[in-house]
């Protein structure tokens, strides 16, 4: 009777460090350095190019593979290549919503989907 019971233990204990493990590869949110490249912006507006040099704000919001919103980021003058901003998130897929405004009060919507994996990430426009 004493060795079913302490095989049990063993057993249990051993499920439980595989799910804490698991949980912490998965499940625990894990900082990602995400990077907004904007170089290849382009768009025309009354005759002329509105370029990365014009970008006067950058909005995304952050939402996951459920549809639920889990973060936004905001840039003020972007530049070419945005400062990378930390996003504290669990590794996985997540959908992009970006907005750009323009100094002509001008707006233009983007979506990419990122793979995020703890590491840094880069999203080009």
């Amino acid at each position: 009777m004493k060795k079913k019971s302490s095989r049990l233990i063993v057993v249990l204990v051993f499920l439980g460090a595989g799910a804490f493990f698991y949980w912490q590869l998965t499940v625990t949110p894990t900082e990602n350095q995400l990077t907004f490249v904007l170089t290849d912006v382009e768009l025309e507006d009354n005759g002329g190019l509105l370029r990365h040099e014009n970008v006067t704000r950058l909005d995304a919001t952050v939402m996951s593979e459920t549809g639920e919103q889990v973060a936004t980021i905001v840039h003020m003058r972007p530049g070419a290549v945005a400062n990378p901003a930390p996003l504290t998130l669990p590794d996985g897929a997540y959908t992009f919503h970006i907005i750009l405004t323009f100094d002509t009060k001008r707006t233009h919507g983007y979506h990419r989907i990122v793979d995020l994996k703890g590491d840094k990430a880069t999203i080009h426009l």
